[in-house]
């Protein structure tokens, strides 16, 4: 009885574990400056959720091209920083 009481004590734990692993979403934030996140939780006020969810963060990274220079032949490249004189 107590190696039956243990094995559901188990495969219940596990079924939770697995439950949460699996349910992690990345989702695309920006806020009011334009300024654009991936995260898997909520930032908080001030940033509006524009899309997702997706099932990795490089997914949502790809499908915003967030992290690319957008000129030709600088992929994989932060875009320059704006000086002000």
């Amino acid at each position: 009885m107590k190696g039956l009481r243990l094995f559901f004590m188990l495969a219940l734990l596990t079924a939770f574990m697995v439950g949460t692993a699996a349910a992690t979403s990345y989702n695309v934030f920006r806020n009011q400056y334009g300024q654009t996140l991936v995260l898997d939780y909520s930032p908080g006020s001030g940033w509006t959720r524009v899309d997702g969810p997706y099932a990795t963060p490089d997914v949502a990274k790809r499908a915003w091209s967030i992290g690319t220079d957008p000129r030709p032949g600088k992929r994989g490249t932060n875009p320059p920083r704006a000086t002000f004189n």
